[in-house]
């Protein structure tokens, strides 16, 4: 009997032993892909917790990272490409929403463009004047959008509004499509987005596309034509527990929310 009741003790250890392991090793793959950024460093670094990144660059944007960002502001001079998979997503993660800021100083270009089969996620973050291109999946939690504008003569290949052309300016902050019109899917929660103006969408644009927003705020955003917030053609809109407030269509039509062959389920 007593010879049983070891055996059983040795296998328990045995398999406690295993399973510590097994999440040992899943914890190490899982930080095998983080870097670290924090825009107040003395110097920069090489991207490690004891020595982040100063400065985000698309040479440090790494298919499938895991982005911590210290608070603060990181300029970005150039556009970002995100590479990644459903499996393993690209994550950005700022320390906090009110002090953790991304600022985009080239007119005209996208700040990121998140290609075809890849996963983004942010969370945490103010972005000031950025525009995010979304050809598969992208997700955003307490994430600022503000003062951002859409810019012009870029979209032709993505909008085939028959004759109307929109003057190519789709979505001010965000502009989810994919030219070959493979279906992509924007999911957006409990989000801010303010001051931002496009011809066609004024926040968001998309085309083929699943949307999800919810416990969002719109506020002062507009659109020269369509959608003082969001613009939607071929499109499945779902919102839940979202406000407007001061969104407008200058020149046309829906002030708020614009679809086009769209289906929408609001509540």
């Amino acid at each position: 009997m007593k010879r049983i009741i070891l055996i059983l003790i040795v296998l328990l250890i045995s398999v406690s032993t295993a399973y510590a392991a097994d999440n040992a090793t899943d914890a190490i793959a899982k930080d095998a892909n983080a870097i670290y950024f924090d825009a107040n460093a003395d110097i920069d670094g090489n991207g490690t917790a004891e020595s982040p990144y100063k400065y985000i660059t698309n040479e440090r944007i790494e298919y499938g990272i895991t982005a911590y960002l210290s608070e603060g502001t990181y300029e970005i001079n150039e556009t970002c490409n995100i590479y990644s998979s459903d499996s393993q997503p690209s994550v950005f993660i700022g320390k906090s929403m009110e002090n953790t800021f991304i600022k985009h100083n080239v007119e005209k270009r996208f700040t990121f463009m998140v290609k075809s089969k890849s996963n983004a996620v942010f969370q945490n973050l103010t972005f000031d004047n950025v525009h995010i291109e979304n050809k598969a999946t992208l997700s955003f939690d307490n994430v600022i959008f503000k003062d951002g504008a859409g810019f012009q003569k870029q979209y032709s290949a993505y909008m085939n509004s028959e004759d109307e052309d929109y003057n190519n300016s789709f979505g001010g902050a965000i502009l989810s499509a994919d030219p070959a019109d493979v279906i992509t899917t924007l999911n957006i929660n409990s989000c801010i987005f303010s001051n931002i103006t496009a011809a066609y969408g004024g926040a968001i644009s998309t085309r083929n596309a699943n949307v999800n927003i919810r416990n969002t705020t719109f506020r002062k955003t507009s659109s020269q034509i369509f959608g003082g917030a969001i613009a939607c053609e071929n499109s499945n809109l779902t919102l839940k527990n979202c406000t407007f407030n001061d969104s407008k269509s200058l020149d046309d039509a829906g002030g708020a929310i614009y679809l086009k062959h769209s289906k929408s389920t609001i509540t």
